[in-house]
């Protein structure tokens, strides 16, 4: 429940500020998000009930959300459009590694009954990037007084539902892997394979973004993307029987590979027929679907779980990436639009 509420706090930021991020300015947001969000990480130790706690992390996720999409919209304002896939995806590599760093600090300090420590490491991690963003540019138009005011059309651009519903419905089947992985293991007697299970991935991203990182702005969209996805839905089969850890570690690289591409290639086409004044709400539009899809998830495939076992319950996930991969082949892939979408 506590994780659920932080991302609630993450798609009510984006969702209503979101639109108006460029009539406050950009970097005016990432530094008000990031010192807010430090005085709620400081909150949790003060918090005596689930109620407050709750609280505590709707308001944490409601300042991460807003910091997030400003500083993401920067990046996609600043890179050349000819390189933007490159180029996002190379910024995403500091949340791969956050998200390898964080969580290991974090379970370790936790094992030693530290837990007023991480909420300090916690502060001082929003606080510094708060610090940092005073010396930035901003990375975007500029929007004169007069024209401060929300973006026409409110909290939707047309123009981005196609691969935010492919995101979607991608981010269903990504879930099982972030939600079910570690009992998975205990069940199978995985538990090593599945520990490793985070770093293969994390590895996998990182050469996607490095090495690979320029397949999409020279090659088009279909090539960085379908053959992942097919990989990717293979391995989710793979993984619904898997028992040795090789089969565990190559999901694991698998999704490490589509993961990287989905999400600097997904931002890219988002923004693709826009202005620059609609980048931040195209990439709203683009992160909330993608965690509104890592939080029904695991309740729908949590019912499979209780009806069928993991075994099954991966093999439902993997169908639900081949109908991700139908999605975009239909939606983006092959249709006319494609023309419009395709590097010049």
């Amino acid at each position: 429940m506590a994780a659920c509420t932080f991302v609630v706090g993450a798609l009510l930021s984006r969702t209503f500020l979101g639109p108006r991020v460029d009539s406050f300015g950009r970097r005016k947001c990432i530094v008000v998000s990031g010192f807010l969000g430090c005085l709620s990480c400081l909150i949790y130790p003060y918090c005596d009930g689930l109620g407050l706690f709750c609280v505590a992390r709707v308001l944490h996720g409601f300042f991460y959300g807003i910091g997030l999409l400003c500083a993401n919209t920067m990046v996609a304002s600043v890179v050349p459009v000819e390189r933007r896939a490159e180029g996002i995806g190379l910024f995403m590599l500091s949340y791969t590694i956050a998200s390898a760093v964080g969580p290991y600090v974090s379970m370790n300090l936790e094992y030693s009954g530290n837990y007023d420590l991480i909420f300090g490491l916690a502060a001082l991690c929003c606080l510094v990037p708060a610090v940092l963003s005073l010396f930035l540019r901003s990375g975007g138009p500029i929007v004169f007084a007069a024209d401060r005011r929300p973006v026409k059309a409110g909290y939707f651009e047309p123009s981005a539902l196609r691969i935010t519903s492919v995101l979607f419905v991608f981010g269903i089947s990504y879930s099982s892997l972030l939600t079910f992985t570690s009992v998975y293991g205990e069940a199978t007697h995985l538990e090593y394979a599945m520990v490793n299970f985070y770093l293969v991935e994390a590895v996998a991203t990182f050469l996607s973004r490095t090495v690979l990182a320029k397949i999409p702005d020279r090659y088009g969209d279909n090539i960085a993307l379908i053959p992942w996805f097919v990989i990717y839905s293979a391995s989710l089969f793979a993984f619904a029987y898997a028992d040795s850890a090789w089969q565990v570690y190559f999901c694991g690289a698998a999704m490490g590979f589509i993961i990287a591409f989905i999400n600097s290639v997904g931002q890219s086409i988002a923004i693709r027929r826009v202005g620059p004044e609609r980048y931040s709400l195209c990439i709203s539009m683009f992160q909330n679907f993608y965690d509104m899809a890592l939080a029904v998830g695991p309740i729908l495939l949590g019912l499979v779980v209780d009806g069928y076992g993991y075994s099954v319950m991966y093999i439902v996930s993997g169908l639900i990436s081949v109908a991700s991969l139908a999605m975009y082949v239909l939606l983006h892939g092959v249709t006319p639009y494609r023309l419009v979408f395709r590097r010049p």
